[in-house]
């Protein structure tokens, strides 16, 4: 029955970690995709980034262009030159623009960039304190069952050694109703050798005797059945030598 009951507490051990080590797994893969999203996040903002770099290097050339642009008008002395240069300064303006739109979309996508990683690291210490608190609750729970196979462990070892010191208890008080029993058949053995009384005084003295043993050996009275047995075997004996005797 012990032998079972470890075994059933061995599987449910197994299944336990077996649960635990599919948890963690779960865990670790969770963990792994969200690695693998962060850097393809970050690959997709560094492509963003580089481009927004090439914009900003397209905007300062325009912005060079725009200053070439406006010297030649000035020094340009034909109206074909200075219709050249306006057009070239108007392309320089639109070049601009557009290098001020990037710029705006850039300082926009590194905002959301960072809300995004703020969210993620929140997200992150979430789940890290769920984990955290998950394993202390199991942590805890598995201590109480230690704690009561424990206690339910020593209480049978207790109960074991007390059943075996009754066993040993009750062997000493049969033996010790035993040797009495012996002791009285031994005195009444000795009594009934005695020429010194009477018949009657014998008798009498003999029954006294067997009272007296019989409060003590009778089984009803803390003694044994087999005590019991020998005082009576013995008080017998005495009568039918004794009755008929003068």
């Amino acid at each position: 029955m012990a032998a079972n009951k470890a075994n059933n507490q061995a599987r449910q051990e197994a299944v336990e970690r077996s649960r635990n080590e599919a948890e963690r797994a779960r865990a670790k893969k969770a963990n792994n995709q969200a690695r693998q999203e962060a850097v393809e996040r970050s690959r997709k903002e560094a492509e963003a980034a580089r481009r927004a770099k090439r914009a900003a290097e397209n905007a300062e050339n325009a912005k060079k262009a725009a200053e070439n642009a406006e010297k030649a008008k000035k020094a340009a002395e034909n109206a074909e030159n200075a219709k050249k240069a306006a057009e070239n300064a108007e392309k320089a303006k639109k070049a601009a623009e557009n290098a001020e739109k990037a710029n705006k979309a850039l300082n926009k996508a590194r905002q959301e960039a960072v809300e995004r990683s703020k969210k993620e690291a929140e997200a992150a210490r979430r789940a890290k304190k769920a984990a955290e608190n998950a394993a202390a609750k199991k942590a805890a729970e598995n201590a109480r069952k230690a704690a009561e196979n424990a206690a339910a462990k020593k209480a049978a070892e207790n109960a074991q050694k007390a059943a075996e010191n009754a066993r040993k208890a009750a062997e000493n008080a049969a033996e010790k109703a035993k040797k009495a029993a012996e002791n009285i058949k031994k005195n009444l053995n000795a009594l009934s050798k005695r020429t010194n009384i009477t018949k009657n005084i014998r008798l009498n003295k003999g029954k006294r005797i067997y009272r007296k043993g019989s409060l003590k050996l009778h089984p009803n009275k803390g003694g044994t059945k087999e005590a019991f047995q020998i005082l009576s075997g013995a008080y017998n004996n005495f009568i039918k030598i004794n009755v008929n005797r003068n």
